[in-house]
């Protein structure tokens, strides 16, 4: 019986370690990804705090990760949130944003910005509520 007690606490003591370790990293908008991997968690947190409806993966480079979500009552607009590798990658795709006159804001290693809807690029004010700075 003894035997059969230590066998069954090991294996809830495993379980509850992979299970810990399963959960996503310690991730905050200050996070530099990568991979896909952690730019996805990166992307989420950030569509997270804007109360994004809903969340896809888009598109990847060697060093970056582009991530939509969905905002309003009915999900009618989109954004793009860019997870980078680096600062350079942040500051060459910030740089084509404002050359073509779309808002944006911008963090450590991401930058959200309003998908091209209609031929308009967006307002500044559609997104307060990403974290960043723009």
């Amino acid at each position: 019986m003894r035997s059969l007690v230590t066998g069954m606490t090991a294996v809830v003591t495993i379980t509850l370690m992979l299970g810990i370790g399963a959960c996503s990293a310690d991730v905050s908008v200050q996070s530099r990804p990568q991979d896909v991997r952690t730019g996805r968690a990166l992307a989420q947190l950030v569509a997270d705090q804007a109360d994004c409806a809903g969340f896809e993966d888009y598109d990847a480079g060697k060093d970056y990760w582009d991530f939509t979500c969905q905002r309003g009552p009915l999900g009618e607009r989109t954004f793009t949130i860019r997870t980078v590798a680096g600062v350079a990658g942040r500051e060459e795709w910030t740089k084509e944003l404002t050359a073509r006159g779309v808002p944006h804001r911008t963090g450590p290693f991401f930058v959200v910005s309003c998908c091209w809807d209609g031929g308009e690029p967006g307002t500044a004010e559609e997104l307060w509520r990403f974290p960043g700075v723009g």
